[in-house]
């Protein structure tokens, strides 16, 4: 992502600072989801009927996050994070790593779709920690401006939460809150 921001406008990304905004676009694990609907096809067939299987492999057109980066750049974006490998959680927990700081996330705001959740629920595998190329998490102080400018460009986006001045990660289900842990693997990765 980095790489890519500096080459189409000469961005230097700086560092997430307390109070600033987490946006995330389009939805966690549609890439993990369609790799496992296309591996376990016919096991998921004796479940779901095919649109499920069709509806999450077509997926794999939203994976390419470079417009939303180039829109990121252009929108006062302080820094980005993709969510490929390991998922949202993964992505949050390297986001507050490499800015040093800590962050609030309320689940309920991270957006996934209905597909993604049946095959998650098929294999007993959470979705959070599912990969997720195609989404990607963008720390702004303007996050109204960024969302608009994504939504004209026909991207998903949302805030899912804030950034903090402790550096606890800290992830909200209604009354409940968690301390997100360090990642390990991707759920997909889980399944034989």
């Amino acid at each position: 992502v980095n790489i890519f921001a500096r080459k189409i406008a000469g961005w230097q990304e700086e560092k997430a600072a307390n109070g600033q905004y987490i946006v995330m676009t389009k939805w966690i694990g549609m890439s993990g989801g369609a790799r496992l609907a296309a591996m376990y096809r016919d096991r998921l067939l004796t479940r779901y009927p095919a649109f499920i299987m069709e509806e999450t492999e077509a997926l794999e057109q939203f994976y390419s996050i470079e417009k939303e980066a180039a829109e990121a750049v252009k929108t006062y974006a302080v820094c980005m994070n993709d969510c490929s490998d390991g998922g949202i959680f993964a992505a949050l927990w390297q986001l507050g790593d490499k800015n040093c700081v800590g962050l609030e996330v309320n689940l309920k705001d991270i957006p996934v779709r209905q597909e993604t959740i049946e095959v998650c629920e098929f294999f007993d595998i959470n979705p959070y920690k599912l990969r997720s190329d195609g989404a990607l998490l963008i720390v702004t102080g303007k996050p109204e401006e960024l969302i608009e400018a994504l939504h004209k460009q026909d991207i998903n986006a949302t805030v899912i939460g804030r950034i903090t001045e402790n550096k606890d990660r800290i992830i909200l289900s209604g009354e409940e809150q968690r301390f997100l842990e360090e990642p390990r693997q991707d759920e997909s990765r889980m399944v034989y």
